[in-house]
Order: structure tokens, then C-alpha cells, then sequence
């Protein structure tokens, strides 16, 4: 019996949007064609999509996770969902393990090693706190539910005034109004956070 010929090894070539990044070699030698000059939009892909859903997390952090998952999935990809849905799929799972590792480090009360500062660094400037707090507060803030996260991130992320972000179709007001004043709340009831604490 003849043996069917892997994806990546001796078949035809694979034909689908992506192809010629995706369809042959090992998920290191995907990764080295990926990395080089971002061909797939990635660190865009994250920014919008951190943009969209709302999460505090460094835009280059996921995105240098979200090109390992692409590179380590792509044996798997034939070319269905379509490229944008399936890279998409790979930011979500992305996003998940980010936010679960970071709720493992403050659980274990790990402090956030020098180098792994620069993930923390846009909230810790923003902020005027060290990076172990930002990580705190990175935590908290991506554990609150969606609508919430939406009117913080719009306003305090984006720069949209809280009207313009209401006149997007995130009303009434006064609904966005109190979702704003329950995070600027639950992030000043960190301990050690300025103007905060108890």
C-alpha cells in the first residue's frame, strides 16, 4: 500500500491564500519566514484586535505568540476557515493563555522578572506604577466583564470622550457612565496603586 504524502513533505503544492508562507517546512522554518518583515499583518492583526475586544496586553506580546501558534498550526491549515478567520481563531487562543499566564504569576505572587518588564511598561507609564502592580491591574482589568472593559479601553486607551464612545451604540449614558466609574473603582482598590488602596 502506497503511503500518502504528508502536507509539508512530499505533496503537491498546497494552494490557498497563505500558501507560500504556511504550506511547506517545519513550524521553525514557518516561524523564520513569518517573523522576517511580518508578512501575515500580525502585530497590526493584534492591535486591532486588542483594540476591538478590549484587553490590556502588550500589542507585540501577542503577537509574537500569536506568530508561534500560526507557525506550529500551520501543518494543520488547508486553506479552511479562510486565512483572516483562522488567524483570528489563533489571536483568541492567543489572548487566553496571555491573560491565564499572567493570573498564574499574580496567584503565585511571582514577581515580574526584569526582563519581562516591557509587556507592562504601557500600563505602568500610563499609570505611574511599577511593572508587578501593572501586572496586577493588567489582571484585574482583563477579568472584568466585556461592556466594562469596552468603556474603559475606549476611553482611557483610545482617547475617545465617553459621549463619542456612547454615540457608537455603547449607551445609554448613564450605563457607560457607571461601567467607567466600577473599573476606575476596582483598579483604585489596588493596594499600592496611587490614590488607591483601601
Amino acid at each position: 500500500m502506497k503511503a500518502t504524502p504528508q502536507k509539508n513533505e512530499t505533496a503537491a503544492p498546497a494552494r490557498y491564500p497563505g500558501a507560500e508562507l504556511l504550506g511547506r517546512g517545519s513550524a521553525q522554518e514557518i516561524l523564520a519566514r513569518i517573523l522576517v518583515g511580518d508578512p501575515l499583518g500580525l502585530a497590526e492583526r493584534a492591535r486591532v484586535w486588542l483594540d476591538r475586544n478590549a484587553y490590556l496586553i502588550d500589542s507585540n506580546r501577542l503577537a509574537l505568540r500569536t506568530m508561534a501558534h500560526v507557525a506550529h498550526s500551520a501543518r494543520h491549515y488547508l486553506g479552511k476557515p479562510d486565512l483572516h478567520t483562522w488567524i483570528e481563531m489563533l489571536l483568541e487562543r492567543s489572548v487566553r493563555e496571555l491573560v491565564g499566564e499572567d493570573r498564574e504569576g499574580e496567584r503565585m505572587n511571582r514577581p515580574v522578572e526584569p526582563d519581562e518588564v516591557a509587556p507592562f511598561a504601557f500600563v505602568a507609564d500610563a499609570l505611574g506604577i511599577e511593572a508587578g502592580l501593572a501586572r496586577r491591574a493588567c489582571v484585574i482589568f482583563n477579568g472584568l466583564v466585556e461592556y466594562d472593559r469596552k468603556v474603559f479601553y475606549a476611553t482611557s486607551v483610545l482617547g475617545k470622550s465617553l459621549h463619542r464612545h456612547v454615540s457608537e451604540g455603547f449607551g445609554p449614558p448613564a450605563r457607560a457612565e457607571a461601567a467607567l466609574q466600577r473599573v476606575l473603582r476596582r483598579l483604585s482598590s489596588i493596594e499600592g496603586m496611587p490614590g488607591g488602596g483601601t
